[in-house]
């Protein structure tokens, strides 16, 4: 074609490897960017000229540019530290809450620039960010002494994720929705927020002693929620807490939001109002445990039933809110329990007729 033609002859010149060819009507506002950011001379075309090798692909204006470098660059893993695995998580989680950024796959790279530090790339559905975020204050330093233990800490996180879920959705809306951006991501923004809001953090989990002296695991947490509501309604707003075995398959801790149809384990969980924040388990048995902490319904909260392929009916378990994030313990170490035998999470026939026995 004549585009292809006129690209080529343009690149066949000696200096075309130091510039970069842009729209002559932007000079004045690209030229510092070319040089700063693109490390490049800036070269503008014509008007006609950029007009024919923009519609074909050939050129790009320097934000473009910078935003397919970034698509393009070098992946990076996350940091093993608590806080970077919490940032990501409330991340994808966010992601995980509406249709237009569902299947979203989120990306970590190393660019040299990061004047531009998230693209995304619709044919991939995929959302690429630079790890400068992954390296904010507080977010370094060993797993061992990243914990999210401060409110500092929890408020940091918690920002930063709303704050790429923003920028993300914002980005990704206007590639599909175009015009209609705005109209289509203030909804989406409201919900994560108020999501957001009612998420528990700071989850910590320790050994203790239940009323009768017996060996007991306490999971404590907090949400968003200032004191005043939880004063007022904190009677009227429950959490379910579960505590995960290691050999539970029911219910992954990777699951980011809640589905009432995969919960159907038998690991130790326990209803509390948001007023007490907190659960004791007395004597799980042996673990190690992963703690679980949903929001549970407002409208009932309390109750699914359980049923398997096979018809078999177990007894009813308290499920969370359809749809509510999850939250886990950022580090959940083992807990200090008795030395016994590991305990059913799962449901199975012969479970069942114990406890049909034990009912009748």
């Amino acid at each position: 074609s004549t585009a292809k033609k006129l690209w080529a002859a343009i690149r066949r010149e000696p200096s075309a490897g130091g510039e970069f060819y842009c729209q002559p009507s932007d000079q004045d506002e690209d030229f510092s960017v070319i040089r700063s950011e693109l490390k490049k001379e800036p070269r503008p075309l014509s008007e006609p000229l950029w007009q024919i090798l923009r519609k074909y692909g050939f050129v790009r204006n320097p934000q473009e540019e910078l935003q397919h470098r970034l698509e393009n660059s070098e992946e990076v893993g996350v940091p093993d530290t608590p806080f970077t695995h919490g940032l990501v998580r409330t991340l994808r989680a966010l992601l995980a809450l509406a249709p237009p950024t569902q299947q979203t796959t989120v990306v970590f790279v190393r660019s040299a620039s990061d004047s531009v530090d998230m693209a995304y790339r619709m044919e991939a559905n995929a959302l690429y960010i630079h790890e400068k975020w992954l390296h904010v204050r507080g977010a370094e330093g060993p797993a061992t002494e990243g914990a999210i233990r401060s409110e500092r800490d929890v408020f940091l996180c918690q920002h930063l994720a709303e704050e790429l879920y923003r920028r993300a959705v914002t980005l990704i809306v206007h590639k599909t929705d175009g015009p209609r951006t705005s109209q289509t991501i203030q909804p989406l923004l409201q919900a994560a927020h108020w999501k957001l809001h009612e998420m528990p953090r700071r989850i910590e989990v320790y050994a203790a002693a239940a009323d009768d002296g017996t060996r007991a695991t306490q999971v404590s947490f907090y949400t968003g929620h200032s004191l005043l509501f939880t004063k007022l309604c904190g009677t009227q707003v429950s959490y379910l807490v579960v505590l995960h075995g290691p050999n539970c398959v029911a219910q992954s801790v990777d699951h980011l939001l809640y589905d009432p149809s995969r919960d159907c384990c038998l690991c130790p969980r326990e209803v509390v109002p948001l007023s007490m924040r907190r659960a004791v388990f007395e004597d799980p048995g042996h673990g190690p445990w992963v703690p679980m902490v949903v929001k549970m319904s407002v409208r009932d909260g309390l109750v699914g039933a359980m049923s398997s392929p096979g018809g078999h009916h177990w007894p009813l378990l308290p499920k969370a809110q359809d749809g509510a994030l999850v939250a886990i313990a950022p580090d959940h170490p083992p807990t200090v329990s008795a030395a016994l035998d590991p305990v059913l999470t799962t449901p199975t026939a012969a479970s069942q007729e114990n406890q049909e026995t034990t009912a009748a």
